[in-house]
Formats: structure tokens, C-alpha cells, sequence
């Protein structure tokens, strides 16, 4: 719930807002022409990718264009991603559920898109701030606080400009200390910068963990439809590991410095509002709403 929440609050009116299966009342509202119009609309070979990985001879190509043959291609409107507006400043969000035996905490702003020339670069730094089990965040709020038992940090790239979110939760009279400790590891990564030693650490771990995703046929045959969809070259596979491998520190610490933003952060809170809302005033302007708000 806590990140269908943070993406309906980070990306406002953009369609990463909203949740996948719909809302109750969205679907209560749904008609069959509805279902029809969108069938009509995106299910089309022109809006398809079809990935086939095994052993097979070059008669597949016939079979396959046999196959899809009457399928009809159609004119298809380019999607268009409205701006989401940038963050001025830290603003806080509480979802108040009094029953909830722990809180919930997510902190963000954009990120990057899939294409994004920082991306490996930044898959780099993510895992040295909370992208392995290892890591700034888990080292810090986990081990040496003991203020959570999971901390991560994610850049999840997409067609248009993804989320970097941090996720975590703790008891309800820890909220305020996690946030404002996860906020300094936050700023101390942004100012400081990693070492040599962290940077061989996360490409050993980005290399050693690739071919995982290329181990089987299907996985092989999921990871092209990525790429594609993306409009990721399939040359990407073959390059990965060099690609990885030539990322510099100095590379690493300019994109950590270009692309987070601790001053500029949405943080959302779904715990009791009476026993986290003092703790955070000292952030930000604090937003209050009752979670029912979220489930019609």
C-alpha cells in the first residue's frame, strides 16, 4: 500500500500515478465499450514485441509471419508524458491508520529514464547506498542504530522519468530519528562521495549477479522484450560487463552529485497520526489524510 501511495503522491497527474489494477471506483465505473475501445486502441501488432529464444531453424521466421498474418496493423497515437513539477523542498505526506503495529516510510524525488547515459553509473552508486545488503543504509539505520530490520534505496528507470525511492519501516516512536538519519547518510553520501574500495565492491557485485538474468531461455527471452521496450540496443548484453567494469569513482561521485537530492525530497509516512505527527514537524510542512481516503 505504502508504494502504490508514494507513486500516486510523487507523480501527481502523470499516468505513474496511477495503481495498475484501478481504483474500487474505477472499476465499479468500467463498461464493456471501455474494454473494447482499449483492446482497439493497444492491442496491435505495430504496438507488439515478440521474443522467441531456443533451438530452432530459420523456418520459425515463416511460421511465426503465418501466424500473425491476419493481424491488422492500425494507426497508433505516439503516448505523451505530461511534466511532473519539480520539488522545492522537503514535503512530508502522512496517511493516518490508527491500527498499524508499524510505520511505514518512503522518501523520493525523479529519477531517470531507462535511456539515461548515468544509468549503469548510477546502478553503481545505488547499491553503495542501499541497493545491496551491504550498504550506507542498511550499515547505518540497520546495523548501527537498530531503527529497522530492511532499508533499501531503488532507481527504477522506465520509458519516462522513474522514481528514486527509499523504502523502510519502524516502530512508531522511531519516525522521526529514521528519517532524519536516513536524510544524513543521504546528504553525507551526496557531499562526500564513495571510495575506490565501495565502487570495485558494487561492480563485482553488478557483474557476478548479470548472468543470472540471461541463465535461462525464458529469462533470456523476458530480459530482450526489456530492452526493447525500452529502446535499450540488444548489444547492451554483450557490453555489460566491460561497460561496468570501466566506471571510474570519480564517474560515480559526479553522478551521485548530479542526480540526488536530499533537499528536495516527497516523504510519506502511513502510520497512527497520533503517534508520529510531533515527529515530524521538525521536517517539513506536514499533509494529513485518513487512509480511506486511498480505498474508494
Amino acid at each position: 500500500f505504502a508504494d502504490v501511495m508514494f507513486d500516486s503522491y510523487l507523480f501527481g497527474s502523470h499516468p505513474y500515478a496511477r495503481r495498475i489494477l484501478g481504483r474500487k471506483r474505477d472499476v465499479q465505473k468500467m463498461r464493456r465499450k471501455n474494454i473494447i475501445k482499449y483492446y482497439l486502441s493497444y492491442y496491435r501488432p505495430n504496438n507488439a514485441q515478440l521474443a522467441v529464444v531456443g533451438q530452432f531453424g530459420p523456418d520459425i521466421v515463416k511460421e511465426l509471419e503465418g501466424a500473425f498474418k491476419s493481424w491488422v496493423i492500425r494507426d497508433q497515437k505516439k503516448a505523451s508524458f505530461p511534466e511532473v513539477p519539480p520539488i522545492a523542498a522537503v514535503q512530508i505526506h502522512l496517511i493516518d491508520k490508527g491500527d498499524l503495529p508499524q510505520s511505514q516510510i518512503r522518501l523520493g524525488h525523479l529519477g531517470i529514464k531507462r535511456t539515461d547515459p548515468d544509468y549503469l553509473k548510477l546502478r553503481v552508486a545505488n547499491m553503495i547506498l542501499g541497493g545491496a545488503f551491504h550498504s550506507r543504509l542498511v550499515d547505518e539505520i540497520r546495523d548501527r542504530r537498530g531503527l529497522t530490520y530492511s532499508i533499501n534505496s531503488e532507481f527504477d528507470s522506465r520509458l519516462d522519468t522513474g522514481p528514486f525511492t527509499i523504502s523502510t519501516f519502524t516502530r512508531h516512536e522511531k519516525v522521526g530519528e529514521t528519517i532524519g538519519e536516513t536524510l544524513s547518510v543521504l546528504r553525507q553520501f551526496r557531499d562526500h562521495g564513495v571510495t575506490e574500495k565501495e565502487v570495485e565492491d558494487a561492480q563485482a557485485l553488478l557483474r557476478g549477479i548479470f548472468p543470472r538474468a540471461l541463465e535461462t531461455a525464458d529469462r533470456l527471452a523476458q530480459t530482450l522484450l526489456i530492452l526493447r521496450f525500452y529502446g535499450v540496443p540488444d548489444s547492451y548484453l554483450t557490453s555489460y560487463m566491460d561497460e561496468i567494469a570501466k566506471i571510474t569513482t570519480s564517474q560515480v561521485n559526479e553522478t551521485i552529485r548530479n542526480h540526488i537530492k536530499p533537499e528536495n525530497l516527497k516523504i510519506l509516512v502511513y502510520s497512527p497520526k497520533g503517534k508520529v505527527l510531533e515527529q515530524l514537524r521538525p521536517l517539513g510542512v506536514v499533509q494529513v489524510k485518513d487512509y480511506t481516503h486511498y480505498i474508494q
